[in-house]
């Protein structure tokens, strides 16, 4: 063998490399990193939950129960557990609240209706009653004529006094519904109690409530000739009606004279 030396030389230079290297057997792992114990989370610190308001029905001290629908002659209310209540005049379309009394004098007629129940009731004085919540707690005298009509129709009325009072603003009728459009739910409604409402028989203001609701419901879905038609008619069935005459009025200046 050539250069015995030299080969011996490389063999003790290899031994010694691998006896200071460690072997990877002997190589420390690196120290595990601790994870820290979860911290609980508390819970959110909100303010403790309101307990549930409960759903209480309007108080009908402090509201309409009832709607004049009609008003002739003298007729005063008041509240009597108001001291300093003397006293005042009934109007046409006017809400009447729980517990007032109505007085009515000798030559008076009035007609009530009571929104919750939808009855309708015709005083003729003198008399007095007290209004309740689904009719009136009789002091003095009873009423001539009670009916019911739908519900429905007495919230149509309800909102008489501001629909006369938009149309008496207005200087000219909104665009009209277009032709063929779908009636709307409230005209339907209109539709079917004034078919439906049992009035025949009673006094012509009775009679005239269902087409009243109908014509209110009409200017609304804007189906101005068929509204137009249906207060002209009752205008001249009941020309001393002041709801009657007034919405007329008004439309004959908007619709009638604007015709072309």
């Amino acid at each position: 063998m050539k250069h015995p030396v030299r080969l011996a030389m490389t063999v003790i230079g290899l031994a010694l490399q691998l006896a200071a290297a460690p072997s990877r057997a002997q190589v420390p792992s690196p120290a595990p990193v601790p994870i820290p114990a979860p911290v609980p989370i508390p819970a959110a610190a909100a303010a403790p939950a309101a307990a549930p308001v409960p759903v209480q029905a309007p108080a009908r001290a402090d509201a309409d129960a009832a709607l004049v629908l009609r008003v002739d002659g003298g007729a005063q209310r008041r509240q009597p557990e108001r001291a300093s209540d003397t006293g005042r005049g009934v109007g046409g379309y006017a809400g009447l609240r729980r517990g007032e009394l109505v007085d009515l004098a000798g030559d008076a007629r009035l007609g009530v209706a009571y929104l919750a129940s939808g009855v309708v009731e015709s005083w003729r004085g003198p008399a007095r009653f007290r209004v309740g919540d689904i009719g009136s707690n009789f002091d003095q005298g009873t009423p001539e004529r009670t009916l019911a009509l739908p519900r429905s129709l007495l919230d149509q009325l309800a909102h008489a006094p501001e629909l006369l009072a938009e149309l008496e603003r207005l200087p000219a009728l909104p665009p009209p519904a277009p032709a063929g459009a779908p009636a709307s739910a409230d005209l339907q409604q209109a539709r079917a109690d004034r078919a439906g409402a049992r009035v025949v028989g009673a006094e012509p203001w009775l009679q005239a409530l269902p087409e009243l609701g109908l014509f209110l419901a009409l200017y609304e879905a804007r189906v101005y000739p068929e509204a137009d038609a249906l207060i002209a008619a009752l205008a001249r069935r009941l020309p001393e009606e002041p709801m009657v005459a007034a919405l007329d009025r008004a439309f004959e200046r908007l619709y009638r004279k604007a015709l072309p």
